[in-house]
């Protein structure tokens, strides 16, 4: 009786342990991911990390095709 009932409060600080790391462990992330996300696309000068993504010419090409399909009856 005395082993499962180190157990299970072993087990039930092991699982809170897991949760509140990845609570942290998310809000770190997310904070991070954010910061890192605004940094490049906010552009506000010349020195800013995403300027030269922003002044290069883009790697599409883009086209418009305009058909004239008269309507013949």
């Amino acid at each position: 009786m005395h082993t499962k009932k180190v157990a299970s409060v072993s087990l039930l600080i092991t699982g809170l342990v897991i949760v509140i790391l990845g609570a942290i462990i998310g809000i770190v992330l997310q904070n991070a991911a954010e910061e890192n996300n605004e940094e490049l696309v906010c552009v506000n000068s010349k020195e800013s990390p995403g300027y030269e993504r922003w002044a290069s010419p883009g790697y599409f090409t883009i086209r418009a095709h305009y058909w004239n399909i008269p309507n013949k009856a």
